[in-house]
């Protein structure tokens, strides 16, 4: 059992070998909690966690970022 779950945590990785990630932070300093990021021309986006944290898996080239909170 343990090698086939750690197929599917592996094979996830693999795939999304390009990704934007980074911390959403304040001009102070401190991270903006649940900040949303957005790709608008692949309709694809993630929000950050609590810490700011955040993590977007895309496909090569270049794209426009949109950062809200």
């Amino acid at each position: 059992m343990r090698k086939i779950l750690l197929l599917f945590i592996i094979f996830p990785c693999v795939l999304s070998a390009q990704q934007l990630s980074g911390r959403i932070t304040a001009t102070d300093g401190k991270p903006i909690a649940y900040a949303s990021i957005y790709v608008p021309e692949l309709h694809k986006g993630t929000t950050a966690n609590s810490d700011g944290d955040f993590i977007l898996p895309l496909p090569e080239g270049e794209h426009n970022i949109v950062v809200q909170y």
